[in-house]
């Protein structure tokens, strides 16, 4: 039986004592050991332990089902390998270690996965101290110590970049392409230009590759940039372009570029052929004849920058050189009148807008007008000056004349509905009811006494 440790002997010796009388009023006992000596041997042994070493993966730049990776576990004095293990929901657990006698016992641990794709392995070795004490009472307590700190491994994962490149093509009728000529634009969903480019000699454009470093789906949107002129009339088509990005767990990203539209393929059409178009417009007037060349008017673009100027005719006609156009496309002016106001009249503010439509029918350029308030007819007023009117002003400030003079005011002077202050200064020796000041052909109020 055992306690604390202890194994007791289960020995039995049978034993025999001879007891006899010596005749002398004793009796004498003799033992006799029938099986031998009756010697006992206990034995002390305490129960085996075991520790268990423990390590933490973590996994960086992966956002997929946790790859299992390979760890050993190494005798330091020897480095023999004693067992492997992988990390399972981030944790690494090595097999239990049983031992039977105290001691210090080292170890190392390190990762001993082999290369992955896109993978960057922890090259950490960590040392591990298992210390067995016994405790006497028949136990031996394991402990285990980490000496570098808890042991953590950290891999991290970066696919390789994986560049998106969108190309498209330019033809062009009528004329040969010259390189760089025509210039086409990327865009983002949003309508957000993110770079453009040109073409090459042979009609091919391709953007600069767009870098990826992770899974994607963006979708792009191609137009031409060039303006229709010069007898170039550009394609205004828009193609579309798909980017698929696909991570292929193993370090690549996969590059899927999709033209839902087909190909990409700009055409562009050059003719010679030119259509010209007159702008007009019609002057009134009220109050007073119309006279050749007084009235001015512009045609201005969108952006009110002036194209053209006229002037009317004695008729009221309102004729703008012509406009000369090589190609197809849409157009828009404003016609606004550029006299200031003055001398009497009163100048038409109203602006009218004009669209212009080129289109080609059976092969010719064809223009076509249309004013969306109606034809631009300005109406101007004109209200004769009335011979200047005078009143007291004693809101003016005061006068201030030659002692020569006798009587001094301030007068409001209106002409052509303009109000002016002034002073009216008169002669010392004037005796009439109102005096004038021939110089500035103002006319004084009666004086106060």
């Amino acid at each position: 039986m055992s306690n604390s440790g202890w194994i007791y002997d289960e020995s039995e010796f049978r034993v025999t004592v001879d007891v006899k009388d010596n005749g002398t009023g004793a009796l004498i006992a003799t033992a006799n050991y029938i099986d031998g000596p009756a010697d006992f041997t206990n034995t002390y042994e305490a129960e085996p332990t075991q520790a268990q070493i423990v390590a933490t993966k973590t996994l960086l730049g992966w956002n997929y089902d946790e790859i299992p990776f390979e760890f050993t576990l190494y005798d330091k004095e020897t480095l023999t390998p004693l067992q492997t293990a992988k990390n399972v929901n981030g944790s690494i657990i090595f097999d239990p270690i049983t031992y039977d006698q105290p001691g210090d016992y080292t170890y190392i641990i390190k990762e001993t996965q082999s290369a992955m794709g896109g993978w960057t392995l922890d090259t950490s070795v960590y040392n591990v101290i298992v210390t067995v004490i016994d405790d006497l009472e028949g136990s031996l307590i394991a402990t285990v110590t980490y000496p570098d700190g808890t042991l953590a491994f950290e891999n991290s994962y970066l696919a390789i970049d994986g560049p998106a490149i969108i190309t498209g093509t330019k033809r062009t009728t009528g004329k040969n392409l010259v390189e760089g000529q025509f210039t086409f634009g990327l865009f983002d969903s949003d309508d957000n230009l993110l770079q453009s480019t040109t073409n090459i000699a042979d009609g091919t454009f391709t953007f600069d590759p767009i870098s990826y470093t992770a899974e994607a789906v963006d979708t792009y949107y191609i137009k031409e940039l060039s303006a229709s002129g010069n007898g170039w009339t550009v394609d205004p088509t828009i193609f579309t372009a798909i980017v698929t990005i696909v991570d292929d767990r193993e370090g690549i990203l996969v590059v899927t570029v999709d033209y839902p539209d087909g190909d990409i393929s700009f055409i562009n059409t050059y003719t010679t052929e030119t259509v010209d178009l007159v702008l007009n417009a019609i002057k009134l007037t009220k109050g007073a004849p119309l006279v050749a060349g007084v009235f001015k008017f512009g045609l201005f673009d969108e952006s009110y920058d002036l194209l053209l100027t006229a002037f009317n005719d004695a008729s009221g006609n309102v004729t703008f050189p012509k406009l000369t156009y090589h190609t197809t496309g849409t157009f828009n002016y404003i016609i606004k009148e550029m006299t200031p106001p003055g001398k009497g009249w009163t100048s038409d503010q109203n602006e009218f807008p004009v669209h212009v439509s080129i289109n080609k029918e059976a092969g010719r350029l064809i223009a076509g007008v249309t004013y969306p308030k109606g034809t631009p007819t300005f109406c101007n007023i004109y209200k004769p000056c009335h011979k200047p009117c005078h009143h007291q002003h004693d809101k003016c400030r005061p006068c201030r004349c030659r002692a020569s003079t006798c009587y001094t005011y301030c007068v409001l002077e209106c002409i052509c509905y303009l109000p002016k202050c002034t002073c009216c200064c008169c002669p010392r020796n004037c005796n009439a009811d109102c005096c004038q000041n021939k110089e500035q052909s103002l006319w004084c109020s009666r004086p106060h006494s």
